[in-house]
């Protein structure tokens, strides 16, 4: 049987000292001690990745009637320290987190259905990122939601020039706080005229009191939404 070496206990020395005695070992015990040093390497790897994947963008659906609008009733985490391998930070130094909104983040709840978000964007919106040359050069518009060191928390617009690395300063060409609380917002874009519309998904109520509700530098889009548009500079 092939043996391997291997420490035992510490043990008195003639000086008084504790010292390590080297002695041998079957090569089963050591094949024992290695593949429980395997499994608790898994076990570590898998813990590690199940924090590692808590990240992105939580949204969570309040209970609420059954005949209720579901996007009254979200809330919106943002769990990420980096939006496109950027540092939170360097889009806003007061930021502690920042998300994208994306599709995947929404429970299946209110993705589905003949009322869902999947058939609601389905319609012809470009959803919450999109690519195109709007100001003569090609960029990525990406819609998000941030929250700041002091607990505010809000909806962003980010710009940024496609093709340069994370760590160019020309890579961020605009960064934008467009809400004072995180709602439903999607993007529509028009590249040909330079223009980037942001609806907010409202509840349907009287032409009046939509309009009344639209933040300042919105306008009233479609029955049910606020518009903030984004044209082309110069």
């Amino acid at each position: 049987m092939r043996s391997a070496w291997r420490y035992q206990d510490q043990h008195i020395g003639r000086a008084g000292g504790r010292v390590r005695r080297l002695t041998m070992a079957s090569a089963a015990s050591s094949r024992s001690l290695m593949r429980w040093l395997l499994a608790a390497a898994i076990g570590l790897l898998i813990a590690t990745t199940a924090v590692a994947t808590e990240r992105g963008l939580l949204v969570e659906v309040r209970p609420a009637p059954a005949d209720s609008l579901w996007w009254t009733h979200l809330d919106f985490v943002p769990r990420d320290t980096q939006v496109r391998s950027i540092a939170v930070n360097r889009l806003d130094p007061s930021w502690c987190k920042a998300s994208e909104l994306t599709e995947a983040a929404f429970p299946d709840s209110v993705r589905h259905g003949e009322r869902g978000l999947d058939a609601y964007l389905a319609g012809g919106q470009n959803g919450f990122s999109a690519k195109g040359s709007f100001d003569g050069r090609p960029l990525e518009i990406v819609l998000g939601i941030f929250e700041s060191c002091g607990g505010e928390s809000g909806n962003f617009l980010l710009v940024l020039a496609a093709g340069w690395p994370a760590s160019s300063p020309d890579r961020i060409v605009q960064v934008e706080r467009i809400s004072a609380r995180p709602v439903l917002m999607y993007l529509s874009v028009d590249p040909a005229r330079g223009a980037i519309y942001m609806p907010e998904l409202l509840p349907v109520r009287p032409r009046e009191q939509v309009a009344m509700e639209c933040e300042s530098g919105q306008v009233r889009g479609a029955a049910g939404t606020c518009v903030r548009r984004y044209a082309r500079r110069g």
